[in-house]
């Protein structure tokens, strides 16, 4: 058994460089891409690809999207052993070659439904234009449209990157999003419920859709609304709730 020594990076560019990627950013990313090997700092050689793999998606959330990264060196080193500490660890070596960041020239958005608040999105627009083409930040942007897409009733909402290559090192991207019809309730039922009266189950499931702003429009707070009423009956140990059907109006089953 080894245990995981020192790591030692080279080609990594200058310190003042804002988009690089320090020694410790790297070490703590390999470590963390291994929770029950590298983490414990012990050593498997399996474990290191996969914190290669896992150094490279940090280059490529920060704009460098042809970086290459390769371990040129092992050495064993004998230190002092315990019962828990390996007396064997293994220093490595790794060359870095980041390339160059590119850089996303235009982001837009479009096909947003007209209820879904895009005020923000400007100010967003403007700090990621002309600054590295990080693909992690523009998905998290995108699932936050599909999210509040599903908010306001459009349950069926997807949306996609399209990203298109201006030059060697700048790209355009575009957000498709397809909001699909709004959702509404036709009908409401349980399945496995021999507790509590399926009539009592629909009076609540009913008097919340009531109190909701759009009738009969299902949206994602409020099927956790629903969720969380049925569940607080304290009568099931969970509950589920699935939309059967393909059209605009479905059936809520609990």
């Amino acid at each position: 058994r080894y245990g995981l020594g020192k790591m030692n990076f080279s080609g990594l560019g200058t310190d003042d460089d804002q988009n690089a990627v320090s020694p410790n950013d790297l070490r703590r990313v390999i470590r963390e891409s291994s929770p029950t090997v590298l983490r414990k700092n012990r050593y498997a050689a399996s474990e290191i690809d996969n914190g290669i793999k896992a150094a490279k998606s940090l280059y490529l959330s920060r704009g460098f999207h042809r970086t290459e990264i390769e371990q040129t060196a092992i050495r064993a080193r004998k230190t002092i052993g315990f019962l828990w500490w390996p007396s064997r660890r293994m220093d490595l070596d790794f060359k870095v070659q980041p390339g160059q960041v590119t850089k996303l020239r235009k982001l837009n958005v479009v096909g947003l439904a007209k209820e879904v608040d895009a005020s923000y999105l400007a100010e967003t627009k403007a700090g990621l234009e002309g600054a590295p083409l990080s693909l992690q930040t523009l998905s998290l942007l995108t699932q936050g449209l599909i999210i509040q897409h599903h908010n306001v009733g459009y349950l069926d909402a997807d949306a996609r990157m399209i990203r298109e290559k201006i030059s060697e090192y700048e790209e355009d991207v575009t957000i498709r999003t397809t909001p699909g019809p709004k959702i509404l309730m036709r009908s409401f039922s349980t399945q496995g419920n021999a507790r509590v009266s399926s009539a009592f189950l629909r009076g609540l499931v009913v008097k919340e859709m009531e109190q909701a702003p759009s009738d009969k429009t299902l949206t994602s707070p409020l099927l956790t609304k629903i969720r969380e009423k049925l569940y607080a009956v304290g009568m099931f140990s969970s509950v589920n709730l699935r939309l059967l059907g393909d059209d605009p109006a479905r059936d809520l089953v609990a």
